[in-house]
């Protein structure tokens, strides 16, 4: 019995398919015949989100947005297909698909490929290639290792110091753990974590350099009570290089890491972010709740540097999906809080 219980429970951290009632067991003289009442679910996922703000020096209003689309299970095979597109207000555009197929020749081995395009206005594109097999210890944690390569280009024409032509290849190796709570239509995922480590060799025409590229995300949901929680959510990365190019660095800020920045504005060699919300459950449809985010990163020529953004926002499950609205204002070390500042992000996550 605790074995089926085991694997019932198993099932809620499948995405795409939901149990009807408990499991039932039937005991005859030579057999034992488990019956479990499972049903398709609406896995499929399109998320838009559309963020507003200000322009610093001109005070115009000014808009950016991406579109997410999840593919999931639709081959009745556990795969999933992922597609995503942003367009940020420094005219950063961002094109980035995966395709994950799990359970090859029937094993707990799967396989995920990446592809990721970016665009920084007329300076320089980066292309973005990476292949992982994947064991899953368990039906919420999996190891990855893979390879990645990576082509960026320089489109300007007058030569820069900074922004210079370079490939680079590496190793990966990864871990990723999720722990989903499906019954929970305003916070279907109670735990997170992924960390990752790579080793890399950039070379340019002038010279080769070896490189370490390390991630860590996490993100838990502490309930206190049916009413009251806190969400914390860590993302800390870091390049180790001899040297650093401008269209290598890391980019960070708005509704993904901290909010009341515009989105991927931010350019680091290392950063850590700590972004938290106390929700308040209203009502099995609608929670509201804080917005306290922090961030320390580091630039080639400068470290330490400091960042917060405060706001509010709400959630709201909709026949639509999930819609939520968020009002951050980002502030730096010694800046003096301005209220045309801040950022507005609305997004709306729907199943179908």
């Amino acid at each position: 019995l605790k074995a089926i219980q085991a694997k019932t429970e198993a099932l809620n951290q499948l995405s795409f398919v939901k149990q009807l009632r408990s499991a039932e067991v039937l005991f005859t003289k030579d057999t034992t015949s488990v019956y479990l009442y499972l049903e398709k679910n609406k896995s499929n996922r399109f998320e838009g989100f559309l963020g507003f703000g200000s322009e610093e020096t001109t005070g115009a209003l000014e808009l950016n947005g991406y579109l997410n689309l999840n593919l999931i299970n639709n081959l009745n095979y556990g795969e999933s297909f992922v597609l995503n597109y942003r367009s940020d207000e420094n005219d950063l555009k961002t094109f980035n698909t995966k395709l994950t197929l799990p359970y090859l020749f029937r094993s707990p081995i799967g396989t995920e490929l990446k592809l990721s395009i970016f665009k920084k206005d007329s300076t320089f594109t980066t292309a973005e290639q990476s292949a992982n097999l994947y064991y899953q210890l368990n039906p919420k944690q999996k190891l990855f290792l893979g390879v990645k390569t990576a082509q960026s280009n320089s489109l300007d024409p007058i030569e820069s110091s900074t922004i210079i032509d370079y490939k680079t290849s590496a190793y990966e190796l990864r871990y990723a753990y999720q722990n989903r709570t499906p019954k929970d239509l305003l916070f279907p995922v109670k735990s997170e974590i992924e960390a990752q480590l790579s080793r890399a060799s950039r070379k340019t025409e002038a010279a080769k350099t070896n490189q370490t590229f390390l991630l860590i995300k996490a993100s838990h949901l502490f309930k206190f009570n049916s009413s009251n929680s806190l969400y914390i959510n860590l993302n800390t990365q870091g390049i180790d290089s001899k040297n650093y190019l401008s269209n290598e660095l890391l980019r960070f800020g708005g509704i993904k890491t901290i909010r009341g920045f515009e989105e991927n504005s931010i350019n680091a060699s290392a950063f850590g972010v700590i972004a938290s919300e106390y929700r308040l459950r209203l009502s099995p449809t609608l929670y509201i709740h804080s917005i306290i985010d922090a961030a320390y990163f580091n630039t080639p020529i400068k470290e330490g540097q400091k960042l917060i953004g405060l706001g509010f926002g709400f959630g709201l499950a909709t026949q639509a999906g999930l819609l939520k609205f968020n009002l951050a204002n980002g502030q730096t070390e010694n800046q003096n809080f301005k209220f045309s500042d801040s950022k507005v992000h609305l997004s709306l996550t729907a199943r179908f």
